[in-house]
């Protein structure tokens, strides 16, 4: 499988716009954090499988 790529933030709400649209960005932008994290994560599992399986020797 592929690298999982990192998601992008949304786009900024304008300095006018009402409070809830703010809330509600900052609580994507939240989200967003968590699944890059957990994105990163599972790369970093991947790639550390990928060099335990590179250092075993096949038997014949």
């Amino acid at each position: 499988m592929a690298k999982l790529k990192m998601k992008r933030y949304p786009k900024k709400p304008k300095a006018t716009a009402g409070v809830s649209v703010m809330e509600n960005y900052l609580n994507r932008c939240k989200e967003v954090d968590k699944e890059n994290a957990r994105r990163k994560a599972e790369n970093g599992k991947r790639d550390t499988l990928r060099k335990r399986i590179a250092g075993l020797k096949q038997k014949i």
